[in-house]
């Protein structure tokens, strides 16, 4: 979870945006004219948009603005939350609300007491068409022993089959494993052995500095050394999940110290012993399991590292680290699926086909690019062939927010409203392409450096998503599949946890820097004793049940 964490966080910087997803559902006709412009006044309306997600209050400014007041003819007065305990907080004079928690409790009484339109009773076909079309299964459906409601539909979503970003992609210098024949890699085993050919060929940097296989970032260890937990979910496709780690393809938990019935290590302290491998051999920094971030990426621009299961792997300039996936690997990614963010429409509101109609634009592909990136023609467009590309402007503007646009900067034009329709992963039918922009076709039309160019040559794919999409097995897992993310600050196991997770991590860097494999058995047993001491199995049979017994 902490892996998806960082991803996730990752992928915001572009733009300040905020996320959901997926459930199911269908539509039904009632009342409507069949016209979709007879909604659209005549008299500039104002629309109070009520988002719990916003730090901004007051009317919507900028491009955004021009663009719903041309397309609708509203202007957008942006409304924060009021903390009133006394008070359910969706209970106001709003038209449009945004949920930053649809499965809290305040929503669930939302419902309850009718304070959300239900879509049912309009004629979503004509004012929701391309939510009718497309987007079945991301609607909030509200059932009592009578009446089956509709009530808003979740952000950040999805359509069927999208999934997330793969996280371990392996990234190794590609032009040191061009030098070595780009031997065949099928297992772990073959992925030392290569590593191992590179620090030979290259022990030192051009500046004369030691060279590395592999190099950690020790802040992010969290519950088990983050270099450790990273093997078993880049190599067996195991989610780390609290105490231990999670099989979706056979329901099966793991914890951090489980041993097979024979004696053999299971899937962290087999990796935790790999590590102790890579450290004898000299292909591990020995500085991993004290240094921070910084440390760690300046030895990778420096050309001291030579791979990266996921994470930094080099700046845009200097990067030569590039995806060499073991067969043998499986990997995992995530269906879009349901989160914790909606839209409704408020029941009282005066302009309920309006407020419908300006959702589905939310929704419509070049809604969403819109939002995302800017107005189009302005900052993207589809060329003659239906690809997405990004104007000279547009382009700018995604690294620079504070470019002059019209009377303002483009940063103030921005929705803010601080939310998506879908996540920056879903596939616009418009064109075959993800909505982020690194994999579109007009992007990455031209490699990086000759490094890049090489790498593309052996893959034979155009991108780094067309690598991953043709290698086999890897695993997505739906949102109905996920656990419930375990957080130990929450449960009365909170300090047992402390405790055990500091003496994983403790035991766990000393073994890993074991000078020999007697010691790092006696370390690892040192480990399990303690561990199990402090309370370990309460813990464990925790995770397991919340993440088996769904």
């Amino acid at each position: 979870m902490f892996i998806k964490k960082i991803r996730f966080l990752v992928s915001l910087l572009i733009i300040p945006v905020m996320s959901a997803a997926l459930t199911g559902c269908s539509f039904k006709k009632a009342q409507g004219d069949g016209n979709r412009n007879a909604f659209i006044p005549k008299e500039t309306v104002t629309l109070n948009l009520f988002s719990e997600l916003s730090s901004y209050m007051g009317i919507q400014e900028g491009w955004f603005a021009d663009i719903m007041l041309q397309k609708f003819n509203v202007k957008l007065n942006i409304v924060m939350a009021e903390y009133d305990l006394n008070r359910n907080p969706y209970d106001g004079n709003y038209d449009i609300i945004i949920s930053g928690a649809c499965r809290g409790e305040n929503f669930s009484e939302a419902m309850k007491n009718g304070y959300f339109l239900d879509w049912n009773s309009y004629d979503t076909e004509t004012y929701m068409p391309y939510v009718s079309k497309y987007l079945d299964n991301s609607l909030i459906h509200y059932n009592t022993e009578d009446t089956s409601s509709i009530l808003g539909i979740y952000t950040t979503t999805g359509l069927p089959g999208d999934r997330s970003e793969v996280y371990y992609t392996w990234d190794m210098k590609f032009d040191y494993y061009e030098e070595l024949g780009k031997p065949a890699i099928s297992n772990i085993d073959d992925w030392v052995n290569v590593l191992a050919q590179m620090k030979e060929k290259h022990p030192s940097n051009p500046n004369g500095e030691e060279t590395y296989a592999l190099s950690y970032n020790a802040d992010w260890d969290d519950g088990m050394v983050f270099g450790v937990q990273t093997f078993v979910s880049a190599y067996y496709g195991y989610e780390r999940n609290g105490i231990g780690f999670y099989d979706y393809k056979n329901n099966k938990y793991y914890g951090a110290l489980y041993m097979e019935e024979n004696g053999s290590f299971g899937p962290y302290l087999k990796m935790l012993k790999l590590n102790n491998e890579l450290y004898r051999k000299g292909l591990l920094d020995p500085e991993s399991v004290t240094q921070d971030y910084d440390s760690y990426t300046s030895k990778v621009e420096d050309n001291r590292i030579f791979a990266s299961l996921t994470g930094y792997s080099g700046s845009a300039i200097n990067k030569q680290m590039y995806p060499v996936i073991p067969t043998g690997a499986n990997l995992l990614t995530y269906g879009i699926g349901q989160r914790m963010r909606s839209i409704s429409i408020d029941s009282n509101t005066q302009y309920p086909e309006l407020c419908m109609a300006i959702i589905d634009y939310f929704y419509t592909p070049e809604g969403m690019l819109t939002m995302y990136y800017g107005p189009k023609g302005d900052c993207w467009d589809y060329d003659e062939n239906g690809y997405t590309y990004l104007t000279e402007f547009g382009k700018n503007c995604l690294y620079d927010k504070f470019i002059p646009y019209g009377d303002m900067y483009f940063s103030d034009g921005m929705p803010m409203f601080n939310i998506i329709p879908y996540n920056h992963m879903s596939v616009n039918p418009d064109s075959g392409e993800p909505y982020a922009y690194e994999y579109w076709k007009k992007t990455i039309s031209e490699p990086a450096n000759s490094t890049e160019a090489s790498w593309r040559a052996w893959t034979g794919a155009g991108s780094l998503d067309k690598y991953i999409n043709s290698i086999e097995p890897y695993y997505i897992a739906t949102y109905d599949e996920t656990p419930e993310q375990i957080i130990f600050s929450e449960t009365p196991l909170k300090h047992k946890y402390e405790n055990v997770s500091d003496i994983i991590i403790t035991k766990s860097r000393e073994a890993i820097t074991a000078s020999t494999e007697e010691e790092f058995d006696r370390i690892v047993q040192e480990m399990i004793v303690q561990a199990n001491e402090s309370g370990y199995e309460a813990c464990l049979t925790y995770c397991e049940n919340i993440c088996t017994n769904k």
